[in-house]
């Protein structure tokens, strides 16, 4: 399969595939950084997205999780952003963040 980074034509296959457990989404935002706004400068973004809702400080959120790492959490009050390039993602994501290097 190409990996889908380098938009081969596995991409869609590894897409429709992408899967996270109740458990793997608890590990991303355990290992996620809050960030003032959708991190768009440091981490790509892929068309396949995981959604759901929890539960966190007593409020129930809506999260959405991007393939490549990013996330948002939206609830009655501001929407909050995640991004995650912490080693512990790299199994959850589909892309990670390449910090700037070729």
């Amino acid at each position: 399969m190409d990996h889908p980074e380098s938009g081969g034509k596995g991409f869609p296959d590894a897409c429709k595939a992408w899967q996270l457990s109740r458990e793997q989404v608890a590990q991303f935002f355990a290992a996620a950084t809050e960030y003032p706004e959708l991190p768009h400068r440091s981490f790509d973004h892929l068309p396949c997205e995981i959604t759901g809702t929890l539960i966190a400080h007593g409020e129930r959120w809506h999260y959405r999780i991007n393939a490549a790492g990013t996330a948002s959490w939206t609830g009655d009050g501001p929407t909050r952003y995640f991004g995650c390039s912490a080693p512990a993602c790299a199994p959850l994501a589909l892309l990670m963040p390449d910090n700037g290097e070729p």
